[in-house]
């Protein structure tokens, strides 16, 4: 708001205002909303772009709470609100964003939304909330982005949402059903359901046809066959931590899928049909699984950026494993049981950056190092490394950081050698043993 004016700040004390590059009144740990209506009446041209108010020692949000003091965004924030009046705020036409976090409600203040129809975000985030009834939010027809994370939401009524949702957040509550609340919301973009107690999402995301982040994380579910069916703008899928044994029946119809992370799930087996359907997928996570048919499984990803492959029991990689992905810039596999790794240093991976081999059984980089040239983050640690010749990092002129701590390292002049021309090079040595230090005390 360039024409937003703060007045002298010893009347409005102890508010705060600031005008640029922010336009907000800020008032903080005022016990009580007589001082912030005190300070504030009269003082500015309404509305206010920004209101902040936290700390209010008060068990209620009174009627009119702001009376004469309207705003275009309004934070209460870490009060003791337990209750919130129907005629809270009367008055707050201008009103399109509304937070409402970290206090002590244990309803929906639905009575009070009412009055504000052109809500565009609303948050009541970290509260006590423990069910949203049909007619709790579904009136506020301008509505774009709920915020509803970290309450106790066990039930949710069918058509609780308003039609209009672009964004809906419902992460870490204690739902075991969606009860098909979230169905049939034709503009829903994104919708995080993480960290809740769902089993079962059969048909729960039914005409969701714009949807393209879903956030399944943290759950207990066991099957998602045919769940995803209406899903055909879904690019970003998380599903990692569930109780999950296959996945192709439900990922078919995501030829979208850019992201995908089923991590630490109970997959031992996939489709090999099944990324040659999502080819386009650009990060991939399988971390916490034991597939056995990994290497036969990636093999169509060409366009992968990201492979996460940690904690999958690897003992072995196909020297092709991971030939034609020309685009990979982070690959882990980290916490497995491999003895080479010459799937990787055996091709050229122009664009690979960031190499986490920690926890493994390797003893030596074979075909060294100079395929992967533009190497900066390389982590060996824990591994059973005993010497490095002195080439192996000749070509990797970018390597930023390198951790190798855990090794049972022959302090050999050559090895010596080598961690000194690396830090010539300003490369971060993590982890190095006790003789190298000692040696640089010397």
């Amino acid at each position: 708001s360039f024409d937003f004016e703060c007045p002298p700040a010893d009347l409005i004390y102890p508010c705060t205002c600031t005008a640029f590059p922010k336009s907000e009144v800020v008032c903080n740990d005022v016990k009580s909303l007589d001082t912030v209506r005190n300070a504030l009446v009269h003082r500015f041209k309404t509305p206010l772009p920004c209101l902040r108010v936290s700390n209010v020692h008060e068990y209620q949000l009174p009627h009119h709470a702001f009376n004469n003091i309207t705003t275009k965004k309004l934070y209460l924030k870490g009060s003791s609100f337990r209750n919130i009046d129907d005629n809270a705020f009367d008055g707050q036409n201008s009103l399109g964003l509304l937070v409402l976090s970290d206090d002590r409600l244990t309803e929906f203040p639905s009575a009070a939304m009412k009055h504000l129809s052109g809500l565009r975000t609303l948050s009541v985030a970290e509260n006590f909330i423990m069910k949203i009834y049909e007619d709790s939010v579904r009136y506020l027809h301008n509505l774009k982005y709920l915020y509803l994370p970290n309450n106790r939401l066990s039930s949710i009524e069918q058509n609780s949402f308003p039609r209009s949702l672009v964004g809906l957040v419902l992460s870490k509550n204690l739902l075991t059903s969606l009860n098909g609340s979230v169905e049939n919301l034709p503009n829903l973009d994104v919708l995080l359901l993480s960290n809740n107690r769902l089993v079962d999402v059969n048909k729960q995301f039914d005409g969701l046809y714009q949807l393209t982040h879903l956030n399944l994380d943290m759950n207990n579910i066991h099957d998602i066959s045919d769940n995803f069916n209406d899903l055909k703008s879904l690019r970003y899928l998380n599903l990692a931590y569930n109780n999950l044994e296959k996945i192709e029946d439900g990922l078919y119809p995501l030829t979208k899928l850019r992201k995908l992370n089923v991590s630490y799930n109970y997959i031992t087996e996939i489709n090999e049909d099944l990324f040659k359907e999502l080819n386009s997928i650009e990060i991939l996570d399988l971390s916490g699984n034991f597939i056995e048919n990994v290497c036969q499984a990636i093999a169509p990803l060409k366009n992968l950026e990201e492979l996460y492959l940690s904690n999958t029991n690897l003992k072995n990689l196909d020297y092709d494993c991971f030939q034609g992905m020309k685009n990979l810039r982070v690959l882990d596999l980290s916490h497995n049981e491999l003895t080479n790794i010459d799937a990787v240093t055996g091709h050229s991976f122009p664009n690979l950056r960031q190499l986490y081999l920690q926890n493994n059984k390797l003893q030596n980089f074979r075909h060294g190092l100079k395929n992967i040239k533009f190497l900066e983050v390389l982590n060996i640690e824990n591994n059973e490394f005993s010497n490095i010749k002195k080439h192996r990092f000749m070509h990797n002129v970018k390597l930023g950081m390198v951790r190798i701590g855990g090794n049972p390292w022959d302090c050999t002049d050559q090895f010596l050698d080598v961690l000194k021309d690396l830090e010539t090079r300003n490369t971060k040595i993590v982890g190095a043993p006790d003789c190298y230090l000692t040696e640089n005390l010397i």
